[in-house]
C-alpha cells in the first residue's frame, strides 16, 4: 500500500488473502461488478472467487455469476437491519459467504446461505477462509489495526 489513506479494512482483507491465495485455485480482488441475471448486477467492495470460475465468467466487460465470498463495507448512515436487505439480496443470488466489515465497532459479521443470524468476529477472533479454500486467516485486530502510530505503518 502506498499511503495511510489506503489502509482501510477492505484493503487489509484483500491484500492479506490475495497473498495467502497467490498461485492457488482462488483469487481475492476488490470492487468489480458481477452480472447475476439479465437485469441485475452486484458490486461488492471485495470478493474471493475460484480462479477457474472467474476465467470462465470473464467473457464480457463484467463477470457473470457470483463470487464464493462477497465482502461489503458497513454503510455508516444505515443500521445493521437496513444493511440486511442488501445482504439478503446477495444471498438470494447465490453468494454462499458474505462478510460485512463494520469499521466503527471493529468487527466482521459473517453471513452464510445456511444460517439466518450472522457470526460476529471481534478483536480476539481470527477470520478464516471457509472450506474448501486453503486454510488462511487474519486476526480481526490486524484488519482494524490503528495507524495513529506512524512508525508502524507504511508511508
Amino acid at each position: 500500500m502506498d499511503s495511510l489513506a489506503d489502509r482501510d479494512p477492505i484493503t487489509e482483507l484483500i491484500c492479506h488473502f490475495r497473498a495467502a491465495l497467490k498461485g492457488g485455485d482462488y483469487m481475492a480482488l476488490s470492487t468489480v461488478g458481477f452480472r447475476v441475471d439479465e437485469t441485475s448486477m452486484l458490486a461488492p467492495d471485495g470478493w474471493i472467487w475460484e480462479r477457474a470460475k472467474a476465467r470462465e465468467a470473464n467473457r464480457h466487460d463484467y463477470l457473470v455469476g457470483v463470487p464464493d465470498i462477497a465482502i461489503l463495507l458497513y454503510s455508516a448512515p444505515a443500521r445493521l437491519e437496513d444493511n440486511r436487505c442488501k445482504i439478503s439480496m446477495y444471498l438470494k443470488y447465490g453468494i454462499r459467504n458474505l462478510w460485512l466489515v463494520h469499521s466503527a465497532n471493529e468487527s466482521v459479521y459473517l453471513f452464510t446461505d445456511e444460517v439466518a443470524d450472522p457470526v460476529v468476529l471481534t478483536g480476539s477472533h481470527t477470520l478464516y477462509l471457509p472450506k474448501p479454500m486453503p486454510s488462511a486467516g487474519i486476526p480481526i485486530s490486524e484488519i482494524f489495526r490503528d495507524c495513529n502510530d506512524l512508525d508502524g505503518c507504511p508511508t
